[in-house]
């Protein structure tokens, strides 16, 4: 009680709403599915659709060298579509206005499969030890695998925009374990649970000593 009397957490439960009821209700439970549909090629099969309604990739519209992002996918896509600039989405435009309103001290962001913790973009010196150290921490608590830094120059990650702009900690975990481009189970989730329930205080108190 007292660690949450001096130490804020605020939830975002979806960045992609219209992408995920895409997967799980099809075109038809979306304002736009006839769009996602000529995207998909026609097929109505949507399981491994990662992007929103519109084909951009959430995860590559955000500004961390974005100009410099390495990928073949130059039109809409099910995944992998930067988009047409730099934050033209208004999904990726919200949030980073709602980080820029405020003086947050970590992000941390939770992504569906794959048990590992990406922490990495380019830090140095004691930033780079501090959320090394994080990210190690987080990996005790959860057991899940902390991936070495793979130099990639141009993302559009959130996480990866967070860490540039803020100079504050950000991390990608993976929570379940890894079951391919469809959505994980809900089978999966006690054990999911379990080894993170221990995470959010973790990362309060540890926010609050810095």
């Amino acid at each position: 009680r007292s660690l949450l009397n001096n130490v804020s957490i605020w939830f975002i439960p979806m960045l992609n709403p219209d992408g995920v009821t895409l997967v799980q209700s099809g075109a038809n439970g979306v304002k736009n599915g006839q769009l996602s549909t000529r995207i998909n090629k026609g097929s109505t099969n949507f399981q491994a659709w990662k992007a929103n309604v519109r084909g951009v990739d959430l995860n590559d519209n955000f500004d961390s060298n974005w100009s410099k992002i390495n990928s073949t996918v130059k039109t809409p896509s099910p995944s992998g579509y930067r988009g047409p600039r730099v934050f033209s989405e208004p999904e990726s435009r919200t949030l980073r206005d709602f980080v820029l309103s405020r003086n947050f001290k970590g992000y941390y962001s939770y992504h569906s499969s794959g048990q590992i913790i990406y922490w990495f973009n380019f830090q140095k010196n004691g930033q780079a030890t501090r959320d090394y150290m994080l990210a190690r921490n987080v990996s005790s608590l959860t057991g899940y695998r902390v991936v070495p830094p793979m130099f990639v120059i141009g993302s559009g990650a959130a996480t990866d925009w967070f860490i540039k702009q803020t100079k504050m900690p950000g991390l990608v975990i993976e929570i379940s374990p890894y079951v391919g481009n469809k959505p994980v189970p809900l089978a999966n989730w006690d054990s999911v649970w379990k080894l993170n329930r221990k995470v959010g205080l973790y990362l309060a108190k540890e926010a609050n000593s810095r």
